[in-house]
């Protein structure tokens, strides 16, 4: 059997060099090239009987239809009869070969490829600061959420840089938890949890602060309604006394201040004293 069983032939190229060819002469230069694929090294006997015999025909088809097409296309040193253009894609076929043959004896016995970048392990040893190659063993199986599933620190954390609160990211969790655990065991299997906890954050969007809930320049929140902090000096709320004296006018943008506390569920709508001198007069 050849060593390569496939004859790789640039059709372009070929009929660009023969389109002179009779139909006969093609079939007995596309055979010649077949048995210089087949040779080895890719070269065959300058010898007219051995030459003869492989194509079937005899010396004196061989003298008149043969050998005019090995002084065209082919090239003889004396002794062997070769194709340059054959030979040289014979060897890069061949070289690709042995590379993908190689590549796959390394995948099944787990090894890295040095025809390629270095593998996350050859990374991982290179990055390590003592060197130490990490324990090489089969690609993790995917597997299903375990039902007793939490977020680590490192999830949390990842969820707190993207602006989330501790309190939506309890429940950010538990629908992460509830929809892995109850979907359809064929779409529920993962590689690594901790990815599809990541994907699934990106998709979220951070809370906006609700229930009469603000924040105030100091970033503490401040909420309006029964359990609203009121100032004792001026019956306040923190951020409206803040507004007040904020400003360079005594009597900022109070009235929509106080409606919105009014709405927000406020004992009563503040009146701040310079504002009740001011209506007194």
């Amino acid at each position: 059997m050849a060593e390569l069983p496939a004859l790789y032939l640039w059709t372009d190229r070929y009929l660009a060099d023969t389109t002179h060819l009779t139909r006969a002469e093609h079939g007995t230069y596309l055979l010649l090239l077949i048995h210089l694929w087949r040779a080895p090294h890719q070269r065959i006997p300058n010898d007219p009987a051995w030459i003869a015999r492989k194509m079937g025909c005899s010396l004196e088809v061989y003298e008149a239809e043969i050998q005019p097409i090995i002084d065209e296309f082919c090239q003889c040193d004396g002794n062997w009869i070769t194709q340059k253009t054959l030979s040289k894609v014979f060897k890069e076929r061949a070289e690709m070969h042995r590379k993908q043959s190689d590549r796959r004896k390394r995948l099944k016995n787990n090894k890295p490829d040095p025809h390629r970048g270095p593998t996350t392990r050859t990374r991982a040893i290179l990055e390590s600061p003592n060197g130490d190659s990490p324990p090489v063993g089969p690609p993790t199986k995917p597997s299903r959420l375990p039902a007793d599933w939490a977020p680590s620190e490192a999830d949390i954390d990842y969820a707190r840089k993207r602006g989330f609160p501790d309190n939506q990211i309890s429940d950010i969790a538990a629908n992460f938890s509830e929809y892995w655990t109850n979907a359809n065991p064929r779409n529920a299997q993962k590689r690594d949890w901790t990815r599809a906890w990541q994907t699934w954050v990106r998709k979220e969007t951070p809370r906006k602060p609700v229930n009469g809930s603000v924040n105030n320049p100091r970033g503490q929140p401040v909420v309006f309604g029964q359990n609203a902090a009121y100032d004792t000096a001026t019956g306040l709320p923190p951020i409206l006394d803040e507004a007040w004296t904020a400003g360079a006018s005594d009597e900022p943008d109070v009235q929509g201040t106080r409606r919105q506390a009014d709405l927000l569920g406020s004992p009563a709508a503040p009146v701040h004293p310079a504002a009740a001198a001011r209506k007194a007069r």
